[in-house]
């Protein structure tokens, strides 16, 4: 059975296959017959950058199941590796797609296990349910249960999250880290998933070649108003290689870190889907929610996942009015938690955690800018990658040649030349985004960048 590299390659007997895999893991000996199926996009322009996705709602027969005379509606979310050869067989090198794959399929459903035992099931972590999976040296897809369409939707990126759903979210990251750390303090995780274990050295290095297009794409928008943003623009001109080394020493682990937890590590409002439940005043509150989008999870410091939560996904207006409560809200949970389990952090007082959320602060601020500019921008609809050859022939070469370019091109990554050109290639795949923010001409971009910067600015956060 050919595997589909993009949504545009599903077919009927695939399917037939993986759902007749699905049910027969329920019910062995299970078949689906697959009567008409309909693939439509996954996400808006824009809200999707990092894989292809796509939705196929299938209507099937389940014969050997107690659904068999009757027929059974499948509604499916695929998710697919996007880009050219190089773009897919270096997510494949570096195991991003597997450490994904492998949320869905093992690890939270022993994180949730765990729980249970040891938790009295209180702090379950909620994720779509996976139905097919392969990750191969040539395949890859992950197909995941649609929750969409039993009622779980994002809230508006451009908006923010009201009170209610940024607790809510919160609450589930507190339970996640929670969970991971007191599962793992007993567990050799690394042995059991060494697919996790990654050159944070060299993930760092990388992300400061990004940040550092960003910061002087913030420099010039600063510059261009200098009136207004003063202050501001003389702290980034003056810190800017101390503001990045703290960042970029922070995600390498070269900044001492209390804990270690499995972070998601890309909590903006797209990667999280809440159930919402309207109240008798009208108010649309969430019951549920889920975390989706494993592709940057990894063991670190869970301070960071919070802070980049909290500022790529709420105003500053939200943020002056409740920052505290929303800390104190994961803090409690995460006590609670790891205490009821077994795990209790030593000298974590509120006090303690604060300290650190001080300390990392950096990293959220420029994060949530960096994130607000792909994804609030108008520019971000427009940004398009270049795709693998639809010809098999010609596809299968770009893949043999990726293969032996990347081992050579991770070992000179970090070299004055591969920078400068990374550099070159970022600019210019970016520029739309910080031209965009340099124009002025977004208001709620404007507004969401500089009121990060700005505040992190009036609270010392850039005196490093």
């Amino acid at each position: 059975m050919k595997t589909p590299r993009k949504a545009a390659e599903i077919t009927h007997a695939w399917l037939e296959t993986i759902l007749t895999e699905y049910e027969a893991r329920q019910s062995p000996g299970a078949t689906v017959q697959v009567t008409s199926y309909q693939v439509m996009p996954g996400a808006k322009p824009g809200e999707n950058f990092g894989s292809e996705v796509a939705k196929v709602r299938v209507e099937g027969l389940a014969r050997g199941t107690s659904r068999a005379s009757e027929s059974t509606t499948y509604n499916l979310f695929a998710k697919f590796l996007v880009g050219t050869a190089l773009d897919r067989e270096s997510v494949k090198v570096m195991k991003i797609h597997a450490r994904e794959l492998l949320i869905y399929s093992d690890i939270i459903a022993e994180l949730n296990e765990f729980q249970a035992k040891h938790g009295e099931d209180k702090y379950r972590i909620n994720v779509p349910e996976l139905v097919y999976g392969i990750c191969t040296k040539d395949d890859y897809v992950v197909v995941m249960k649609d929750i969409s369409s039993v009622g779980y939707a994002n809230e508006d990126n451009r908006v923010g999250l009201d009170l209610p759903h940024i607790l809510k979210i919160v609450e589930s990251t507190a339970r996640l880290h929670a969970v991971s750390y007191a599962c793992y303090q007993s567990d050799h995780f690394y042995q059991k998933y060494p697919d996790f274990i990654v050159d944070k050295k060299l993930f760092a290095k990388m992300l400061l070649i990004i940040l550092e297009v960003f910061y002087d794409g913030l420099t010039k928008a600063a510059e261009r108003e200098k009136d207004k943003y003063e202050p501001l623009l003389v702290k980034m001109l003056s810190n800017k290689k101390a503001i990045l080394e703290k960042i970029c020493d922070m995600i390498a682990g070269d900044e001492p870190s209390k804990l270690s937890c499995l972070a998601h590590g890309d909590l903006w409002s797209n990667n999280f889907m809440f159930l919402n439940e309207v109240n008798n005043s009208g108010e649309s509150l969430p019951v549920d929610v889920m975390l989706v989008d494993w592709s940057n999870t990894m063991l670190r410091d869970p301070l960071l996942d919070l802070q980049y939560l909290i500022h790529t996904s709420t105003t500053l207006s939200l943020r002056r009015s409740h920052l505290e409560e929303m800390l104190r809200h994961y803090h409690a949970t995460f006590t609670t938690a790891t205490t009821d389990m077994g795990a209790q952090v030593d000298n974590w007082e509120f006090e303690d955690f604060m300290a650190e959320w001080r300390r990392t602060r950096v990293f959220g601020s420029f994060m949530g800018v960096m994130v607000n500019m792909i994804t609030v921008g108008r520019s971000g609809k427009d940004f398009k990658r270049d795709s693998i050859s639809s010809n098999k022939f010609i596809a299968n070469i770009q893949i043999s040649l990726a293969r032996a370019v990347i081992p050579i091109m991770l070992k000179i990554a970090t070299t004055p030349v591969m920078i400068s050109m990374g550099k070159k290639a970022l600019k210019k795949s970016f520029k739309p985004m910080l031209k965009e923010l340099e124009l002025g001409n977004n208001e709620v971009l404007q507004t969401r960048v500089f009121d990060i910067l700005t505040d992190a600015c009036d609270n010392g956060v850039m005196d490093v």
